[in-house]
Parts: structure tokens; C-alpha cells; sequence
């Protein structure tokens, strides 16, 4: 019974550990301190949230079946997992001009078109 929790646990440690080590590789000494920080100003937040009450934030995450710990670890995964993401896609641009044209003219057959209204009468 406990198997599928252990397992379950031992994934997201595991994941955790891999996105660390990324962003940790690319912001160098700086993670540590600056995910600290983000996750600090997250539970803050979460503690204004409900009144700027601490027992009943406290409330609420145990109701989530988390603590404050778990929260902040929490956080820190969901924050090394946009960092991950956003660092595969490391720049927007705009979409120029010719190239939505070149897309709607692979689409418009399939998408775009319209049968003809005939009217008989």
C-alpha cells in the first residue's frame, strides 16, 4: 500500500534534484539565494491571502495536506520547472507579417474555407 507513495515521492525528489542541478548549472551560486527568496515572498503572500494570519494560512495548508515546508519545496518545484521551460524557449519575438501569411496559406483550404450558399428557388 505504502509502494505507490514511496514511489511517487522518490519521482518528484528525483525531478526536483534534475531541475536544480539545470538551473543551478546555468545561475550559478545565485539558485539558492534567489529561490529562497521567490519561495519566502510566495509564502507571504499565501499568508496575506488568508487575513495575514498565520494559523489560518496554516489552516489551509494542512487542509491541502501540506506544511509550510512542503509548501516552500512545492513552490521551488513549480519554479525550477518554469525555469526549465522557459530556458528551452529561450526568446520571443514577434511573429512577422509574412510569416502569418505563410501559415494562413497552409491553413485557410482546411480551416478557412467556406462551402458555397446555393439557393434554390
Amino acid at each position: 500500500m505504502a509502494r505507490p507513495l514511496v514511489h511517487q515521492r522518490l519521482n518528484n525528489s528525483i525531478t526536483t534534484a534534475i531541475l536544480y542541478k539545470r538551473a543551478k548549472r546555468q545561475l550559478g551560486d545565485k539558485a539558492d539565494e534567489q529561490l529562497d527568496q521567490i519561495v519566502e515572498k510566495d509564502l507571504r503572500r499565501f499568508i496575506l491571502d488568508h487575513g495575514d494570519n498565520g494559523a489560518a494560512a496554516d489552516a489551509a495548508l494542512q487542509e491541502m495536506g501540506m506544511s509550510r515546508q512542503r509548501f516552500k519545496e512545492y513552490k521551488k518545484r513549480e519554479i525550477l520547472s518554469r525555469y526549465y521551460v522557459t530556458s528551452k524557449f529561450p526568446y520571443s519575438r514577434p511573429i512577422a507579417h509574412h510569416e502569418m501569411l505563410e501559415c494562413y496559406d497552409r491553413m485557410k483550404d482546411e480551416y478557412f474555407r467556406r462551402r458555397a450558399w446555393c439557393s434554390s428557388g
